[in-house]
């Protein structure tokens, strides 16, 4: 690269870009799926102490890290660890995050197709759901299919794709600018929703209601692994 002209990177235009891209990154589907079940189940609000807490004293300093990191070699995850240690073997920290961000995409994708077939099956009156039974009947047969939903997966990747190739201000940025307001108005909508279901003083006490007794080594655990693939 000639250092009189280098080449210019782009980057997000407004510090709203950034924290939509940053919410879009953390809030992901299984923040909205399972973490309320795996909340309740392992001390309500005892867990989001330990989660909360996990994203403090580890997400935050690892995320600013990255970003110190990244902005002073000015390259991607292997070649910045290359640059700033050439002569020793931190390039293998940098490359074991892009195997793990692969092994997360291999599974959020797959997730992501699942919502794209609810979707279009819903729009198509391709569902027909009234009981629990028939919502899992629903379920393994998307799931435990081989060419639906593995059709339904490269759609999310050539879209995902698609929002990529058109840089990061006209496509991620604008991307998360425009999703993000709407999926919070479609949370609001389902809260409350929720709200007014019979039974939902018993799922708020289930969700929210401290249990101390229940913190173990595992949930620990369950709070610090559940924290980086949420946050990926």
């Amino acid at each position: 690269m000639n250092k009189e002209n280098p080449i210019k990177r782009e980057g997000f235009a407004t510090s709203l870009g950034v924290i939509a891209a940053t919410l879009g990154s953390a809030v992901g589907l299984g923040n909205i799926w399972k973490f309320p079940y795996m909340t309740g189940e392992n001390g309500g609000a005892a867990f989001i102490l330990l989660y909360l807490g996990a994203t403090l004293l580890v997400g935050l300093p690892i995320m600013i890290s990255e970003f110190i990191i990244g902005r002073r070699a000015q390259k991607a995850a292997v070649g910045a660890y290359r640059k700033l240690a050439p002569d020793k073997p931190w390039f293998l920290t940098g490359l074991a995050g892009v195997l793990a961000a692969i092994l997360i995409m291999s599974f959020y994708t797959n997730v992501a197709g699942w919502v794209f077939a609810y979707a279009f099956k819903a729009a198509t009156g391709g569902i027909a759901i009234n009981s629990p039974e028939s919502a899992k009947e629903v379920f393994d047969s998307l799931a435990g299919g081989v060419w639906e939903p593995l059709v339904w997966q490269w759609i999310t990747l050539v879209l995902t794709g698609t929002v990529i190739l058109a840089g990061v201000r006209g496509g991620i940025e604008r991307m998360t600018k425009t999703l993000l307001p709407i999926l919070f108005v479609l949370l609001i909508a389902c809260d409350i929703r929720a709200l007014t279901l019979p039974g939902a003083a018993q799922g708020l006490e289930f969700l929210f209601k401290p249990d101390f007794s229940k913190i173990t080594e595992l949930t620990v655990l369950l709070a610090l692994v559940w924290h980086f693939s949420s946050f990926q």
